[in-house]
């Protein structure tokens, strides 16, 4: 896939960590996208500086034109356990 293989990268360079990437995703309430993928970065600001940087609204269009998704950053979680 084009996306994913020019995203990694640039994704690496803001510190993204990939933790999952699911073709498959089940249904059991509300309509779930068919692909759900989440990253984890180290914290807010280096999410926001990868979403917003140059290198990735050159090819943010490739997501954009392919899903009906959006872009989520959830912050503050619970500390793992």
């Amino acid at each position: 896939m084009e996306y994913v293989q020019k995203v990694m990268p640039i994704m690496n360079r803001y510190g993204g960590k990939l933790i999952a990437l699911d073709r498959n995703v089940t249904r059991l309430e509300g309509q779930p996208e068919q692909l759900l993928t989440i990253v984890e970065y180290p914290n807010m600001e280096s999410a926001k500086a990868f979403y917003s940087s140059k290198e990735y609204t050159d090819i943010k269009n490739i997501r954009t034109g392919a899903t009906t998704g959006g872009f989520l950053v959830i912050s503050e979680g619970a500390p793992a356990k």
